[in-house]
């Protein structure tokens, strides 16, 4: 399609002005939970194609193929699984559709390294910001404006948010118990932090935000979260 065409001459403009040696763009990054090994995403096939990769974090630059999808037009965002051993990924694909996907990475006897699709988008509908559970068996992410979870065996998605404002961002707890997400309205300039369990019960407002109010200055993305286990 045209967005698909449009987005490849840019990449490849892109490429054109980068150094000798480099061999695509990166779109993603994230350290693995033992803080020793970082999973990374360049985009850089000329079939639109990209490509994860694992390297030490010891500033040596060796690095490790440990996927290819094609296809591919950008990977915005990837997570380690708590025992490192998968990363979810939001691949962007065709008509600026996005979906979670996971490739194991364990290189363990018996376990393919093959990227496996878990969400199916609808055409324009974007599934972001994967973020895995504690016991490593469900990924939460924001489905196009709503937070959904999908049970990473079974592929049982789960919706638990039903509303009219624009939702992402979703966090665990460390029990696995509650999630917390942000929520934007448009309308009235502000932004949320909500909290719910997590099967989708017991929604609260944890606090809002006004933009102007001091307190919050657009731009773009501004709130992030993150639990902090108390004693």
């Amino acid at each position: 399609g045209e967005l698909r065409t449009n987005l490849r001459d840019e990449r490849r403009r892109l490429r054109s002005d980068q150094a000798p040696g480099e061999v695509g763009d990166v779109v993603a990054a994230n350290l693995v939970s033992h803080s020793k090994e970082i999973a990374f995403a360049l985009f850089g096939a000329d079939d639109g194609g990209c490509s994860i990769y694992s390297m030490d974090a010891d500033g040596l630059g060796n690095r490790s193929t440990l996927a290819a999808l094609e296809e591919c037009l950008a990977i915005d965002s990837l997570a380690w699984s708590p025992d490192g051993r998968k990363i979810a990924l939001e691949v962007t694909g065709d008509y600026d559709t996005a979906d979670i996907w996971v490739v194991n990475v364990s290189g363990r006897t018996g376990e393919t390294n093959q990227p496996r699709q878990l969400t199916h988008a609808p055409h324009s509908w974007r599934n972001v910001n994967p973020t895995w559970s504690p016991d490593g068996t469900k990924i939460a992410f924001a489905g196009d404006r709503d937070i959904y979870t999908i049970d990473v065996n079974t592929l049982k998605e789960t919706r638990l948010t039903n509303s009219a404002d624009f939702e992402h961002d979703p966090t665990w707890s460390a029990d696995g118990e509650q999630i917390a997400f942000v929520r934007d309205n448009s309308a009235t300039s502000s932004s949320a932090i909500y909290v719910t369990r997590f099967d989708g019960s017991d929604l609260s407002l944890v606090r809002n935000f006004q933009l102007g109010d001091g307190e919050m200055e657009y731009d773009g993305r501004t709130i992030r979260l993150d639990w902090r286990s108390l004693p």
